[in-house]
């Protein structure tokens, strides 16, 4: 087992970020204060009392949902804990000191080059409007696709039959009877031929049309965080 994994029996794994003497910072509903960090592949506090674990949400590997995990104090003493500030989510981390990776061999375009990301699969929640936040995309990206599926009020009562979704290299058109009524810029290029769409029908919301599309992405593509970029400025919906 490398020293920089942690196992017991039965539980998850989890692996230490930077040196033994190395600490993060850990932040729960009301603190936030430096600990020894791991990151695992489930709830350590299940297996290890004391053991303060928070919900990576969005972040996979293998599958497994990630957990930041630390040994948080129960006191009221100050030391070197803080409230949380408006920019730090609960379950943020980040480590105190540079680590030292002068052993590694490193040289500066490796350092510089873009972190790879197969196998880790996020999720999110975007805006399909110009003028507000109405979280009307839901997206799942891996390292070379985004699934999504829009909801857009404007469509309500629109029949499914009569909607298409065109798709350029880097652009989405919904169209009904065929005028377009929605288009966005997406966040990177697509293959076209690789990608697919379809129109749907929710049964708990059988007024509201759905638009699930898969897009392929080309090659060398960096993480997208989401489909997209922008809305058309022709959009009749988007507003």
């Amino acid at each position: 087992m490398s020293e920089h994994v942690l196992q017991v029996d039965n539980g998850p794994a989890c692996h230490i970020l930077g040196e033994e003497e190395d600490e993060g910072i850990l932040c729960d509903e009301q603190v936030c204060e430096p600990t020894r960090m791991y990151l695992c592949s489930g709830d350590h506090s299940e297996w290890t009392p004391g053991m303060t674990c928070i919900l990576q949400e969005g972040l996979t590997i293998d599958g497994k949902p990630v957990y930041a995990c630390g040994q948080l104090t129960t006191d009221d003493e100050p030391d070197d804990r803080h409230q949380p500030t408006g920019s730090r989510r609960s379950g943020h981390i980040t480590m105190k000191a540079a680590e030292n990776v002068s052993d590694l061999g490193l040289t500066m375009a490796d350092l510089e080059a873009p972190i790879p990301f197969d196998g880790i699969t996020t999720r999110g929640v975007e805006s399909a409007s110009r003028t507000t936040d109405d979280g009307g995309c839901e997206f799942v990206e891996t390292a070379d696709q985004v699934e999504a599926t829009l909801t857009i009020p404007g469509l309500r009562g629109q029949p499914a039959a009569a909607m298409k979704l065109d798709l350029t290299i880097d652009t989405a058109t919904i169209t009904v009877f065929g005028r377009a009524v929605w288009s966005c810029v997406l966040r990177g290029k697509i293959f076209t031929e690789a990608s697919t769409s379809e129109m749907l029908t929710s049964p708990k919301t059988p007024m509201q049309p759905l638009v699930r599309l898969k897009v392929k992405k080309q090659p060398g593509a960096a993480r997208w965080g989401g489909l997209i970029k922008s809305i058309g400025e022709d959009s009749l919906l988007g507003w």
